[in-house]
């Protein structure tokens, strides 16, 4: 099965790319600095100031993960609180 993915790390372009790994539930520091288009750093002070996206990582191991759909739900509701 193909998995559209825009989250593929070492890609030479910005931009869609067809994938057949499955799509993982976690996202990496990279993948999610790239799908919200802020630097890796932005995230990491975000986490330090306890403001989402940063805040909503979990660290696993040495590694700092977000789940998917937590990242979903809030981008959500932040665009439901523009459109009221």
């Amino acid at each position: 099965m193909f998995a559209v993915s825009g989250w593929t790390t070492g890609s030479t372009r910005r931009g869609w790319q067809v994938s057949t790994e499955p799509r993982s539930e976690y996202l990496t520091v990279e993948e999610v600095a790239d799908l919200f288009r802020v630097s890796i750093s932005a995230l990491y002070t975000q986490r330090y100031r306890n403001e989402p996206p940063g805040v909503l990582g979990r660290k696993v191991g040495r590694r700092l993960l977000w789940k998917r759909s937590e990242l979903d739900a809030w981008w959500t509701s932040q665009q439901e609180r523009v459109g009221s």
